[in-house]
């Protein structure tokens, strides 16, 4: 075989390893989830997180006991960061769930958002710090009374607690588990903690003209 037939062969196969090579790392990347900027790029896509403003993703890596990455998606508030919603990604296979804070279980995508304006409807939080004591229910699925007077009205979207006293004022809670969370603009918080209320009982008693 002559020096310029064997450059040739050489050169060839050289040429096929390359390809191989590339075709292989493409499929791969094709294929891959694990890498956080694959699903984060996906969940940024969200019609909800795409309507949100100054996002914050906060993952956490799988771990034994967790086997997802966990991801929250959170709004930066300047003096304070809230999660808004809560997702954790499976890799095998793969999957997105939505994680429920209130009844702390997944969902898919799908049952999340039929059941995005969720009710609060029938439950009870107290705040209790020192001598200071204040009390939030939620006769149904619109209205909010403070110490048993109505004080407006309330929506649940994600993890966040909307509750609007008029037309300028709307407060924003967190809700973690059994825990309701207000952060004022100073930093400082009122943590409201679920109370269970009596078989029978009556949530919210008082009158409002809502015309």
């Amino acid at each position: 075989m002559t020096n310029g037939l064997k450059k040739t062969r050489i050169a060839v196969l050289l040429f096929a390893a390359v390809m191989t090579f590339s075709f292989a790392l493409a499929s791969c990347r094709g294929g891959n989830k694990n890498n956080s900027n694959d699903f984060l790029d996906e969940i940024s896509n969200f019609p909800e997180v795409k309507a949100m403003t100054n996002v914050v993703f906060l993952t956490d890596e799988p771990t034994d006991d967790q086997p997802y990455y966990t991801v929250r998606v959170s709004q930066n508030m300047e003096t304070h960061i809230v999660t808004i919603y809560w997702f954790y990604v499976y890799t095998n296979p793969y999957r997105i769930m939505y994680y429920d804070v209130i009844s702390d279980s997944e969902m898919t995508l799908e049952q999340w958002r039929q059941s995005k304006n969720s009710s609060l409807a029938g439950t009870k939080w107290v705040c209790q710090e020192g001598n200071f004591t204040q009390t939030i229910t939620f006769p149904n699925d619109r209205d909010y009374e403070v110490d048993g007077e109505w004080a407006g009205t309330y929506s649940v979207d994600g993890n966040m607690v909307l509750m609007q006293r008029d037309e300028t004022h709307i407060d924003a809670f967190e809700l973690m588990g059994d825990e309701l969370i207000f952060t004022a603009p100073s930093g400082d918080t009122m943590v409201y903690k679920q109370q269970n209320i009596p078989d029978g009982a009556i949530v919210g008693m008082m009158e409002h003209n809502y015309s």
